[in-house]
């Protein structure tokens, strides 16, 4: 039950310190797929959680998000899809296709497989954070949390 309790806290905490980050800065530097990010961070200690691996895999789903953002979906959102057979649904099936191929391809050839990054790529393929900027901020956001599970490691092997 302790290491429930911890695991439960330490995720949350993650997330807070995010929440904080961009409130103050008005920015998104919460978004859905640093949920998982921060339960793998929190759940699993025995793993070793690498920059290269988890910023890693958030970099090569950013790069196969603003792929198929700028060659395929750049004008479809989620939120522009009313009908079947829309063109902006066809657009947004084929690269969300584009943004996992590229995304997985990029993550084993970079040997930086973390799953959690699978939603990133659909999160800016599907146009919800679809421009350069957000994959600046993405990458901002998981190196944070990085930097404070790194602080996290140190203090619990004191």
């Amino acid at each position: 039950m302790k290491r429930n309790f911890f695991i439960t806290l330490t995720s949350s905490v993650y997330i807070f310190i995010l929440g904080l980050v961009a409130w103050i800065l008005g920015k998104p530097f919460i978004f859905p797929s640093l949920g998982p990010t921060a339960y793998l961070l929190a759940f699993d200690h025995k793993f070793s959680h690498t920059p290269k691996v988890v910023i890693g895999g958030h970099a090569a789903a950013v790069a196969g998000g603003l792929i198929s953002s700028y060659f395929i979906t750049q004008h479809s959102t989620l939120m522009s899809i009313s009908e079947p057979f829309q063109q902006a649904g066809f657009e947004l099936g084929i690269g969300a296709v584009v943004a996992i191929a590229i995304t997985v391809f990029l993550m084993l050839w970079l040997n930086v497989s973390h799953p959690p990054a699978c939603a990133t790529t659909l999160i800016i393929s599907l146009g919800i954070m679809p421009l350069w900027s957000d994959g600046l901020i993405i990458l901002a956001s998981v190196s944070i949390m990085y930097g404070v599970y790194v602080l996290n490691q140190k203090m619990r092997n004191r």
